[in-house]
């Protein structure tokens, strides 16, 4: 049997629009089947959690960007890095992927929510807030839509 596709919610709940990975995590709490789906948050991701990614369904990736308008919402395929991990304690998710063995690595996708204030404080500002929903929509889609025969 397959595991799971996993969600992961990154970004610091203590510097406003940055923990808007973890308030989509909340969210799909409401709307995921736990047994289709998932769902992790951390602050960063960490060469310790390329384990609980072995041979699942797809990995979702959740985080804040400033490559966007904030409230925007952007989603890309991740593909491992070629060049082997050499040293560091925060990766990318191409070099998370990367750390996993051909045979066992998951379809991927970032979900990347365009965020403007990390000023301290927990409230993500509106248009964050505002784009949770939507990107709660996406990753459902992604799940339901994405071939899993791709990756192995």
């Amino acid at each position: 049997m397959t595991a799971p596709f996993v969600v992961i919610g990154i970004g610091n709940t203590l510097r406003r629009d940055d923990g808007v990975g973890h308030a989509v995590v909340e969210v799909l709490r409401e709307h995921a089947d736990p047994a289709e789906i998932e769902l992790s948050t951390c602050h960063q991701l960490l060469p310790e959690c390329v384990v609980s990614l072995e041979g699942r369904r797809g990995v979702v990736f959740v985080d804040a960007t400033v490559e966007r308008p904030a409230g925007e919402i952007g989603t890309r395929a991740v593909e491992a890095d070629a060049e082997p991990w050499r040293w560091g304690h925060q990766l990318r998710p191409e070099t998370v992927l990367g750390l996993l063995d051909d045979t066992s690595r998951p379809a991927a996708l970032v979900v990347g929510i365009g965020a403007a204030d990390f000023d301290y404080g927990e409230e993500l500002g509106k248009p964050v807030r505002a784009a949770v929903p939507a990107a709660v929509e996406a990753i459902l889609t992604w799940t339901r839509t994405v071939d899993t025969t791709a990756s192995t």
